[in-house]
């Protein structure tokens, strides 16, 4: 008789430590894999880099929340923080359908904190120049036909008006998120 007829003759001997057996090592296998997971994460992944330097302040009651906005000079004097950046949450509409994130941001500071976003200076500068810029994720701009230089109308759900927004960069992100940034001053006004 060799080893391996040994083995496989004992392997149901016993059917309990057989179980037990195989719910260990399927345990152990799927915890190396969840390790794994968050160890690429953290170092593989391209975009992470980035973001392992930034911090997201949040209202206490949800995410949804948006916090006072004196509180970005509060966050401003805190030690080793170099840019404050808000994103609010527009949730309107466009076109009768909510399929899409719209965040209001200071363009000043939004690539100073997103540098993974790849916008040439002629495209931020006129990002900051207009009030009703937007930039768009390309799979977004895609999605809906949009180019460059397209006015866009984004219908109010939560804010009592209609935003007006000209496209004015069409950006590939390192994580695909249908997403449009606009100046939030445009919201103020």
């Amino acid at each position: 008789m060799t080893l391996t007829q040994l083995a496989i003759r004992n392997t149901w001997r016993t059917e309990e430590r057989s179980v037990v057996t195989i719910l260990s090592l399927t345990f152990s296998f799927l915890l190396l894999s969840f390790m794994m997971i968050i160890w690429r994460s953290f170092y593989v992944d391209p975009w992470t880099a980035n973001g392992a330097l930034r911090m997201v302040c949040r209202h206490r009651v949800s995410f949804f929340v948006s916090m006072p906005s004196y509180y970005r000079e509060k966050i401003r004097t805190v030690p080793s923080v170099a840019n404050v950046v808000p994103l609010n949450r527009f949730d309107g509409m466009y076109k009768d359908e909510n399929s899409f994130i719209q965040m209001g941001t200071d363009p000043e500071e939004f690539l100073n904190v997103y540098r993974e976003y790849d916008i040439s200076a002629d495209q931020v500068a006129a990002w900051k120049q207009d009030p009703a810029g937007a930039i768009v994720d390309s799979g977004l701009a895609k999605s809906f036909g949009w180019k460059l230089g397209d006015r866009i109308v984004i219908q109010g759900m939560k804010f009592p008006l209609d935003l007006e927004l000209t496209i004015r960069r069409i950006f590939r992100a390192p994580l695909p998120i249908p997403v449009l940034y606009f100046n939030w001053k445009y919201v103020e006004m």
